[in-house]
């Protein structure tokens, strides 16, 4: 994977409530990325198959990067 190419997306949002819109939001680019490939596409339609291989590949996978705000706001004197 190239450093940097779309961890800013994921670190900015990357809380521990917001993973099933992380998850949502790579599908989503996926499947524009899919079209503009198959519209692009000399061959026709570009599969789902190599779409999932593809997508594994380039786009960085959800991960959680902030801890819960309870943890992270913890304040002990």
């Amino acid at each position: 994977m190239v450093a940097g190419s779309g961890t800013g997306h994921h670190r900015y949002y990357g809380v521990p409530t917001n993973k099933h819109a992380l998850n949502l939001f790579r599908h989503q680019v996926g499947s524009y990325w899919q079209q503009a490939l198959s519209r692009r596409s000399q061959n026709g339609h570009v599969r789902w198959q190599r779409m999932h291989r593809l997508i594994a590949r380039w786009l960085p996978s959800t991960r959680i990067y902030h801890s819960s705000p309870s943890c992270r706001l913890r304040v002990t004197t």
